[in-house]
């Protein structure tokens, strides 16, 4: 059976397990529930409710929980919604997920413990789950990672009060182990940049005793990584008089006429046509 689009009472649609979004205020990009309200009001409902029938007259929402609180704060007494027959809890989670994952407002923990539930009903299989979702198996097993922080650290994450970067609290759970390392790695790093922070992370190796050094070295601008560009050819940071020598040297280090040992800048300053 194709789908539906009805009109159902408020009082007869229930918000599910299926449903992804848990925290609703998370967010400053979007707008509140109030907000929300406000613009449905004002406009209507722009975008129909996606809910399954659970066979006694009410429907479950899969997709579309803010949009339903806001209808009910409204007062109305029936909303708009898109009736999926025949979907499994498998099914139902995947299209709440996809419903919210582009969203900006939608906490990230809500998504990892999305993505945890899907690679459970796959079996494990995270493959399946980017498949189900449209998302990269990197970017799934970023958002799982945060399910291994300690709480304290899980209450970093979020957008209701800036957001702290997906990856470098990714990184974090997976280099240290001990989640007391995790609390001090992420009180070391927090204050710079995600660029910064992925590359003390990485020269830790997983050791909090070698974070101190290393964020001091960071503080002095050791670390700082500026783009460039596609390569040698197109990098704005490298002078001009030194791009055609350092190519000539990258080539010789790939047709092994030049010893590895020398530094390209050794070779390059080296081979400086003079000016004539």
């Amino acid at each position: 059976m194709p789908d539906q689009i009805l009109q159902v009472p408020l009082d007869r649609l229930r918000v599910g397990d299926a449903n992804t979004r848990k925290d609703t205020d998370a967010g400053q990009e979007d707008a509140s529930i109030t907000g929300l309200a406000q613009s449905i009001g004002q406009h209507g409902l722009l975008n129909p409710l996606t809910v399954r029938p659970l066979g006694d007259g009410t429907y479950e929402i899969i997709a579309g929980q803010r949009r339903y609180l806001a209808c009910r704060e409204l007062g109305l007494r029936t909303v708009a919604v898109i009736v999926r027959e025949q979907v499994s809890d498998t099914s139902a989670v995947a299209l709440s997920l996809i419903e919210n994952v582009q969203r900006a407002d939608m906490h990230p923990l809500d998504k990892a413990k999305a993505y945890q539930d899907l690679r459970e009903h796959y079996d494990g299989n995270l493959r399946q789950v980017a498949e189900a979702t449209g998302v990269t198996v990197g970017t799934i097993q970023r958002y799982l990672d945060l399910l291994k922080l300690p709480a304290q650290l899980q209450g970093e994450v979020g957008t209701g009060h800036g957001t702290a970067g997906v990856g470098a609290m990714s990184t974090i759970a997976r280099t240290f182990t001990d989640p007391a390392d995790m609390v001090e790695a992420w009180n070391k790093v927090g204050g710079f940049t995600q660029s910064i922070q992925a590359e003390i992370l990485k020269r830790s190796g997983g050791d909090v005793e070698r974070l101190s050094e290393l964020v001091m070295q960071a503080s002095e601008g050791a670390f700082d990584i500026k783009e460039c560009g596609t390569g040698i050819a197109d990098c704005p940071h490298i002078p001009d008089e030194l791009r055609t020598p350092l190519l000539e040297a990258v080539r010789a280090l790939e047709t092994q006429q030049q010893d590895p040992s020398k530094s390209l800048k050794d070779f390059a300053a080296s081979h400086k046509k003079r000016p004539t």
